[in-house]
């Protein structure tokens, strides 16, 4: 593909996608730079699903903009259970930008049929795999050129339609909804009440406002809300029966979800009140409300969510911005430990940049950047080594004859048997080699039988995600 033209209209969009999709995603942006420069906001897949956060990103945009491909073989018969798992995040994202009734416009493989649900208001155009991927001519292409074309002409419209509204002050204020008011298991107490405060205030909210007593859906309420740029809010059973809790979820003021005396989500997911707001999708709601009963559990997950809640945002507008995330984000976000002996350094290096193709964070203790100056450099080696989910050993003779290999190698055996890592030896060489007792249960690679390395780290990766060597 080439750089496309930077257009004159501008705008910024809400990017949902799927991080290893980069070729259909490269192709849908060159599509639309051809008619709007587009600030995309995205949300990478670094931490875990943060719905506060998404909210307020999708809010704040002009536009919300979905490619959802489908990522199996488009030969092969498709299960309708595997198109609603593939897609289970498209439909949290849609489900915050219907809300946020922003304008919508989403590609979608047309494989998914009627698994994902739109508004009337919404653009949906379906594509298919293979003309997008594939080498010859896209019969759709004038299609997708009126359907963008269309939508940019309408969000421009919009724009312009909100600048000329008269001003109004900016939404600054962030909420406190929690029951204080008697004594039940379920309301907060002034001490409870201060400990969410002094979390806050670290996390740079220096305050919280409570709403006007009462708690009751009406005019006071409603300009107190309007208010409000987000919220912390408990959505047990006493502030869901005030009804505040449907009115913010529906007005998409996003909520930082609370829910006293409660451990895990088994405990309350049956419940109608609880399942009307956030039983619609799988993912996003359920995973991301505290459940706490102490003090210290909530603390530690308030501190969380806040942390992710304000980390910066990632946008892209160029075409070397796009690239360059499309495809680092399309790399796998499983940690991985590389093994070797220093006398292998020249095939270790070959096999180290193969797994940065595929992996996000791959240790390489000569690579020149995974061990942090300044840093001890045996500690920090298995501080990486516990935090890996594949740990890659490179088996030689020089490898069986170092030290400090040999304690890497019985360390990755006790993560492996505690379950904590799935360990995958490489036979580098065609030279007998006699194995230490603790190290024969596993079944090696054999680098010499492929043709060449890039092949060899394809298998290993199909017997990481089998979750056994091969």
């Amino acid at each position: 593909m080439n750089e496309p033209q930077r257009a004159a209209v501008e705008l910024k969009a809400f990017l949902s996608h799927r991080y290893k999709s980069p070729k259909i995603n490269l192709f849908f942006f060159e599509l639309l730079s051809q008619y709007a420069t587009v600030h995309f906001e995205v949300d990478v897949g670094t931490h875990a699903t943060n719905v506060t956060r998404l909210e307020r990103m999708i809010r704040n945009s002009d536009a919300f903009i979905g490619l959802y491909p489908f990522p199996a073989d488009p030969t092969e018969p498709t299960q309708y259970s595997d198109l609603v798992a593939a897609s289970r995040y498209f439909r949290l994202e849609l489900d915050i930008a219907i809300r946020a009734r922003t304008p919508i416009l989403v590609f979608f493989d047309q494989r998914y049929g009627d698994v994902l649900v739109f508004p009337e208001t919404a653009r949906m155009i379906p594509f298919d795999v293979q003309e997008v991927t594939g080498q010859g001519g896209f019969p759709q292409e004038p299609r997708l050129r009126k359907a963008i074309g269309d939508f940019v002409r309408l969000v421009q419209a919009a724009i312009i339609a909100e600048a000329e509204r008269p001003l109004v002050s900016p939404r600054t204020k962030v909420g406190l909804i929690v029951p204080t008011v008697g004594r039940g298991a379920a309301n907060y107490s002034e001490d409870e009440v201060q400990e969410i405060r002094r979390v806050a205030h670290e996390h740079q909210i220096p305050e919280l406002i409570i709403p006007p007593e009462p708690v009751v859906l009406g005019g006071q309420i409603y300009r107190w809300l309007a208010s409000l740029d987000w919220a912390i809010v408990d959505v047990g059973e006493t502030m869901m029966k005030t009804g505040i809790v449907g009115y913010l979820h529906s007005s998409l003021i996003p909520m930082l979800r609370l829910y006293k005396g409660v451990e895990s989500v088994t405990q309350v997911v049956n419940k109608s009140t609880f399942r009307c707001l956030f039983g619609g999708v799988e993912v996003g709601y359920n995973k991301d409300i505290v459940f706490w009963h102490t003090k210290t559990i909530l603390e530690h997950e308030l501190a969380k969510r806040l942390q992710t809640l304000r980390s910066p945002v990632r946008r892209i507008t160029t075409w070397e911005s796009a690239q360059k995330y499309f495809l680092s984000a399309s790399r796998r976000n499983e940690a991985v430990f590389l093994s070797y002996s220093g006398r292998d350094k020249e095939i270790a290096h070959e096999i180290s940049e193969l797994l940065k193709r595929s992996f996000q964070e791959v240790f390489d203790y000569q690579d020149g950047s995974s061990i942090t100056p300044g840093q001890p450099w045996l500690k920090e080696i298995f501080n990486k080594l516990a935090k890996s989910a594949l740990g890659v050993q490179l088996i030689s003779k020089d490898y069986l004859s170092s030290g400090n290999c040999m304690h890497e190698a019985q360390e990755m055996i006790a993560q492996q048997d505690a379950g904590k890592m799935v360990v995958i030896p490489i036979k580098v060489k065609e030279e007998p080699l006699e194995l230490p007792t603790w190290m024969r249960n596993l079944q090696y690679i054999r680098l010499y039988e492929h043709p060449d390395s890039s092949q060899m780290v394809e298998k290993l990766i199909e017997s990481f995600d089998r979750g056994s060597a091969p």
